[in-house]
């Protein structure tokens, strides 16, 4: 897992779902890295979005991060932060990049269990992807 992998990301088979990826320094004092994974899809016809965040050492091949999903809430001026509620224990999403272009992500959720092959879909400023 490297700086070079925040970015979005889809499945090229399932487009109009994905993946919004932040590696990146902590704020704890150490500034150990952490990958924060933001999933945008649908569930029973509405779009839902999970999120969740996990430490790990920079050169390994993967990560768990542990999801959580919130409900309620309204657009606009009238949000009022108390209606939220948030589960998080909603599930756990496996991060494995393949290649700077490709990545494997499996998860356990309460909506059911899968995986999905990635695709690159954005590169952060000033770095480059030499996919062969």
């Amino acid at each position: 897992i490297l700086a070079q992998h925040a970015g979005g990301w889809y499945d090229p088979a399932k487009p109009g779902k994905g993946f919004s990826i932040e590696v990146a320094n902590g704020s704890d004092a150490a500034g150990n890295p952490v990958l924060v994974a933001y999933w945008y899809d649908y569930f029973e016809g509405k779009q839902v979005w999970m999120g969740g965040a996990a430490s790990f050492a920079w050169g390994a091949s993967s990560v768990e991060v542990p999801l959580q999903i919130t409900q309620g809430g309204v657009f606009g001026p009238n949000f009022d932060p108390a209606t939220v509620t948030s589960n998080p224990n909603w599930g756990k999403l496996t991060v494995k990049f393949t290649a700077c272009d490709r990545a494997s992500f499996s998860y356990t959720s309460l909506y059911g269990n899968g995986s999905y092959e990635l695709r690159r879909l954005t590169l952060p400023s000033g770095t480059r992807c030499d996919a062969n």
